[in-house]
């Protein structure tokens, strides 16, 4: 009898795990590659000029903080999703995401408020014009695309709450395509585009989340 347990437990685990992993490991590829872009806008910078790859750093520096304080705002709408999932609960799940939409968008505008004019805090800092001038460039061009990766945010959710979770994984696959693409072109000023530097970066980020967003609300 022990050993029927065991066995039972053991088969349990596995099962369980396995599904897990299957929902999980999506979700993990898809940060590593958005991850990726980052790392991939660095690299490309630091090819640019030393005042573009430091303009850059501190652009991002300002911006993740932000970004990351909204994120665990609407990232709790995934467990509120999968709970109501659950409990059968369809009509709740319209409303949440409805909801966390326009709460994304007002988040959106709150990060605009506090990222577009960076210049008092960085001259504050004591950082060289160039860098300040690239580092604001590159922020106001940025908050372009933070209406559209909020609502991503809200759909991503959604359908991770729903127990769907690749599409992510391939949104973002395809995010890192178009990101290194449009770096190429507007970072070196090739295919027509003007040679914008770091800035370039900051305007490819958002494309790649109205892109991204775009892709995801047809999905949904």
């Amino acid at each position: 009898m022990k050993q029927y347990n065991l066995y039972s437990q053991l088969k349990r685990f596995t099962h369980e795990s396995s599904l897990t992993l299957k929902l999980g490991i999506p979700v993990i590829i898809a940060h590593l590659l958005q991850t990726l872009m980052q790392f991939v806008d660095t690299v490309m910078a630091g090819h640019v000029s030393s005042h573009d790859l430091a303009g850059l750093a501190i652009a991002t520096a300002l911006y993740h903080p932000v970004f990351l304080l909204m994120l665990g705002i609407l990232i709790s709408l995934g467990s509120i999703i999968a709970q109501l999932f659950g409990a059968n609960k369809p009509n709740e799940i319209v409303t949440n995401v409805i909801q966390g939409l326009w709460l994304s968008q007002v988040l959106a505008f709150i990060s605009i408020l506090i990222l577009a004019n960076p210049e008092p805090v960085l001259y504050w800092m004591g950082y060289e014009q160039e860098v300040i001038r690239v580092a604001g460039d590159y922020l106001r061009a940025i908050c372009w695309g933070m209406p559209a990766v909020y609502a991503f945010i809200v759909l991503r959710m959604f359908s991770e709450g729903l127990s769907i979770t690749r599409p992510t994984m391939y949104l973002s696959l395809a995010g890192l395509g178009v990101n290194i693409v449009s770096n190429y072109a507007l970072m070196f000023g090739h295919f027509g585009f003007p040679a914008l530097g770091a800035v370039g970066a900051g305007w490819t980020t958002s494309v790649v989340h109205w892109v991204m967003f775009i892709a995801m609300l047809v999905f949904v």
